[in-house]
């Protein structure tokens, strides 16, 4: 049986860092002692605060003895960006830069840094440990983790791209009209980035290929079909 055991930590310490010129706001735990320690930064499930389940956490493995960041993503709690709007890259972006901060601090041991993501921020850790060779351990609890190929597998490929249109439909007053237009109404953003619509955008419903960017702008395939859209401008 694994013991645990419990640690003192000096109170959280406010910290400030920059992702893509974004100002962040996060809490940083270390534990007691002088030797640098393992540590991980943790990303919470869609819209949380560092206050909520990612501070939670971050609290618990702090006692475990580990340094732990819990932060706001830009666009919420106290970082700035674009207000409530779930920017999928951003997030990424975010997490290599909160792994760059730990790397920074004398307290942690560079070469032991992990991600840890709770609900759809377990997708975001998975993502961001694959594309950063600097993490050294993931951990999802209760993981989202999005992929259109296994979805519209399992509800078949007509279903997934009815529900999709469906999606478009209820986040956009323009529907899928393929006129480029600015939503004036910011209760109704979609998460569509700047809230635009084209008739590339529109047709992407209709994809054979699930999944996969046809702007092609990314680099990356497969990608999901939030991300994708953001990319098809």
């Amino acid at each position: 049986m694994t013991e645990f055991r419990i640690h003192t930590y000096t109170a959280a310490e406010r910290v400030t860092f920059t992702s893509d010129g974004i100002d962040l706001v996060g809490e940083l735990r270390p534990p007691p002692g002088d030797e640098p320690a393992p540590a991980v930064a943790l990303t919470g499930p869609f819209t949380g605060v560092k206050d909520q389940v990612a501070g939670a956490y971050a609290e618990r493995l702090a006692q475990a003895g580990l340094v732990t960041l819990a932060f706001d993503h830009r666009g919420f709690g106290e970082s700035g960006g674009r207000r409530g709007h779930e920017d999928s890259q951003g997030k990424l972006a975010d997490l290599r830069a909160a792994v760059e901060l730990l790397r920074s601090r004398p307290e942690v041991d560079p070469d032991r840094i992990g991600l840890v993501g709770v609900c759809l921020g377990g997708g975001y850790a998975v993502r961001a440990a694959a594309e950063n060779p600097q993490v050294k351990a993931v951990v999802g609890i209760a993981g989202g983790y999005n992929s259109p190929a296994w979805i519209a597998e399992r509800m078949g490929i007509d279903a997934y791209r009815s529900a999709f249109a469906g999606f478009l439909d209820a986040r956009c007053p323009a529907g899928l009209s393929g006129r480029r237009h600015s939503c004036r109404r910011p209760a109704r953003r979609s998460l569509i980035r700047d809230c635009q619509i084209s008739d590339r955008l529109a047709g992407l419903a209709a994809q054979s290929s699930v999944g996969t960017c046809p702007a092609s702008t990314c680099g990356r395939a497969p990608v999901s079909l939030v991300q994708a859209c953001g990319h098809c401008r």
